[in-house]
Order: C-alpha cells, then sequence, then structure tokens
C-alpha cells in the first residue's frame, strides 16, 4: 500500500509524487463515494423538505439553546404552517421567543 500510485488516466506531468496507493483508495476513491451517495440523496428529497428539515432542527432539545434561532422558528411558522397559526399568535410568536430567550437562555 505504500506504493507509489501510477494514474492510468491523464498526463503524467500532472500527477503528484509521493501519491501513494494508500492514499489514493483513502482520498479519492472515498471522495468518489460520498459524492455519489450525496447525488442521490439531493435527488430524493426536495428542496422544500430539506429545508423544513433545517429549520426544524431550531427545535432539537438535544442541542439544548445552541440551535435555538428565533428566526427560523417564525419561518417555520409562516411557510410551512401558515394555517395552524391566526396572525395574531404569529405576529406574538416573536416576542414570546425573544422573552424566552432572553429568560431562559
Amino acid at each position: 500500500m505504500n506504493a507509489c500510485y501510477v494514474a492510468r488516466r491523464g498526463r503524467a506531468r500532472q500527477q503528484q509524487e509521493n501519491y501513494t496507493i494508500e492514499q489514493y483508495y483513502k482520498v479519492d476513491l472515498f471522495y468518489a463515494a460520498i459524492d455519489s451517495q450525496l447525488q442521490e440523496l439531493n435527488n430524493r428529497f426536495s428542496e422544500q423538505a430539506i429545508e423544513l428539515l433545517i429549520l426544524s432542527t431550531t427545535l432539537e432539545p438535544r442541542k439544548e439553546y445552541e440551535s435555538f434561532r428565533i428566526d427560523d422558528i417564525c419561518k417555520l411558522v409562516n411557510k410551512f404552517y401558515p394555517h395552524d397559526f391566526p396572525d395574531h399568535e404569529k405576529l406574538q410568536l416573536k416576542m414570546q421567543l425573544q422573552h424566552y430567550e432572553y429568560n431562559v437562555v
């Protein structure tokens, strides 16, 4: 595994010196596998579902108050749950969250 890796494609001048077979398997193939998995996940979920997951991380109780973001909670309510909250509750929500952040966090 410590032998020098020789690329079978491309130009020999562009190849790095001291690039071992071990580095090739640990780095290049690992990145290729991660990229293909990432592309598959990106194709499987819509942008709206990903945004919902990202915004809902602010409600994660295990992270305690590190992930508490008032703007994300308000965006979550306005974008994904507009019919669940009356307009006056939406207006009060931001103020209540600011009080919560001041008193608890």
